[in-house]
């Protein structure tokens, strides 16, 4: 919903029509909006996982901005390269995965950075280090007294027994 408000306040003063697919939307409002992009009544769709449905055509878009691309495996995003080509594909993530900086690294993707937190946002704050779970404890409660929202990994799973090789008859 954010994003979907954020792009149709940039498009306002120009004659391209902005929709999203979402778990927010209705089903009268997915209807509508899918009838729309099958007819390519729609210039620019915002979505997450719900842009990856078999009930999804797209024709004549202009651009598919993908929401939380962390999400998307390989091949999910792929399906979305095929199935809309000559098509500008923005992917939005708070959490950039390693497969994302090494297409980035290496020329094949371009990359943008928003060092600066949009209106009415708080900063996101990473560190990448060894596991603490003291530390990891210690900036979760720093973030949540600031007001803020925090993800930290689960921890391991534990090792699995040792097993004795079967004895020897002697």
């Amino acid at each position: 919903e954010q994003h979907e408000r954020t792009i149709r306040s940039r498009f306002a003063d120009y004659p391209y029509r902005v929709e999203s697919l979402s778990r927010f939307k209705s089903p009268a409002e997915i209807r509508r909006t899918l009838k729309d992009l099958a007819l390519g009544r729609v210039d620019v769709v915002v979505g997450t996982h719900r842009l990856l449905s078999d009930d999804v055509r797209f024709a004549e878009l202009g651009m598919v901005i993908i929401d939380e691309e962390q999400r998307f495996g390989v091949k999910q995003k792929e399906k979305i390269k095929t199935a809309s080509t000559n098509v500008d594909v923005l992917s939005l993530t708070a959490t950039p995965i390693p497969r994302t900086f090494y297409m980035c690294a290496t020329g094949i993707r371009d990359m943008s950075l928003l060092s600066t937190p949009p209106s009415g946002r708080l900063k996101v704050q990473t560190k990448v280090m060894q596991r603490n779970d003291n530390e990891m404890l210690k900036a979760v409660r720093a973030e949540l007294a600031r007001g803020g929202q925090a993800r930290a990994p689960p921890p391991p799973p534990p090792p699995p027994p040792l097993r004795r090789p079967p004895a020897r008859p002697p």
